[in-house]
């Protein structure tokens, strides 16, 4: 169950390192859900194999996105931002 969840995953992963609900094809790797699949990936690695250049690619995508103030952004479609207005 482990295995096939793990190769499913990689469906939705970016070339960035980055994940989407989408995939590639989609919208742009969302922040949120990249942090959600490295944890899950880093859970479940006593168990399955987790190539660890894939979590460490996650792990760059985090460093390169995050701002100086140490938050992240959620990256959108042409890496825009959601305005502040939203929130």
């Amino acid at each position: 169950v482990y295995i096939t969840g793990y190769q499913r995953e990689m469906k939705y992963r970016h070339p960035d390192g980055s994940y989407s609900a989408f995939g590639p094809g989609g919208e742009d790797g969302s922040i949120w859900l990249t942090a959600f699949v490295v944890k899950c990936f880093a859970q479940a690695s006593p168990f399955i194999y987790v190539d660890p250049e894939l979590q460490q690619e996650s792990t760059d995508f985090f460093i390169d996105n995050q701002n100086d103030d140490g938050c992240f952004p959620q990256v959108c479609k042409h890496g825009e931002y959601f305005p502040d207005s939203l929130f």
